[in-house]
């Protein structure tokens, strides 16, 4: 004779061939079967509540809590558990609960969740199956995945159209978050390098201090040292050339090493200045 209660292989089969719902109420997806009336199940055969109990005698309402305890344990293990009707509060149901990420894996759909709880989207037939079920899927944040790049290191997904995207390759090959490159020295001067007397390449996520600590000191115009600054763009006015000026800068100074920043970016233009170091830095 078998000690326990339910055949788990069944149950988790009956769960799976039940309907997916969604409960805005409880903010969760669910599956649920009919189990049997608690007249039927429980060991007393009846039914009662906590403060309306006179049908019942203590032993009884003893045996029915140890075995509704042992029920739950053994449906816990398949991540289920009991709950009651609706219409007839006999009714006893085995449900399972989903959030949206167990939803999605269980629909296996192309969603992808990223480290900063960010949602990407492959497919609107993806967000067709969630909001068939009654999901409002503004309840996440989330894009469609060719809006965004992610961060090789940490999972972080990033915007890639605003103007000034927090995120690098590195070796033309490791693309990475603006974070992982910030606490990581060995990336940032891998980032440096990658355009150092670059005129096509500029950094545009490392901190003054950051760019102070690898050495570099940012260029001055003028005897009053001045900070260059410079403009490009579709504006009349925003006509300089990274390439002269970087040609510029080495012919006054070669013992230098130089790099773009970038200060500021939109749709008309983007404007920058210059750093150098001395070459051959430690």
């Amino acid at each position: 004779m078998s000690d326990t209660i339910f055949d788990l292989d069944k149950v988790d089969e009956n769960i799976r061939n039940s309907e997916l719902v969604y409960d805005e109420m409880e903010d969760c997806f669910m599956q649920s079967y009919y189990l049997g009336s608690c007249l039927n199940i429980m060991p007393s055969g009846k039914y009662y509540l906590p403060f309306a109990c006179s049908n019942v005698t203590e032993e009884e309402a003893e045996k029915d809590h140890e075995y509704y305890v042992l029920m739950e344990a053994e449906l816990d293990e398949i991540n289920a558990h009991i709950t009651s009707g609706e219409g007839d509060p006999t009714d006893m149901f085995i449900t399972r609960q989903y959030d949206i990420d167990g939803v999605i894996a269980l629909l296996e759909l192309n969603i992808r969740k990223c480290s900063n709880d960010i949602y990407l989207i492959d497919s609107r037939e993806d967000i067709k199956e969630l909001t068939k079920l009654g999901y409002d899927i503004d309840n996440i944040n989330c894009g469609f995945s060719d809006e965004y790049v992610v961060c090789e290191k940490c999972n972080k997904a990033i915007y890639v159209y605003s103007s000034m995207p927090d995120c690098a390759t590195i070796n033309e090959s490791e693309l990475l978050c603006g974070d992982c490159i910030r606490e990581d020295k060995t990336k940032q001067e891998q980032l440096i390098e990658d355009v150092i007397n670059n005129p096509k390449r500029a950094i545009a996520i490392l901190t003054e201090k950051i760019l102070e600590e690898h050495g570099f000191k940012k260029c001055s115009c003028d005897s009053e040292g001045n900070i260059c600054k410079f403009e490009t763009g579709l504006h009349t006015h925003m006509t300089d050339d990274p390439t002269k000026i970087l040609e510029n800068a080495i012919s006054r100074n070669p013992y230098k090493e130089y790099i773009f920043e970038v200060t500021d970016a939109n749709m008309f233009g983007v404007e920058y200045t210059i750093w150098n170091r001395d070459k051959n830095m430690e």
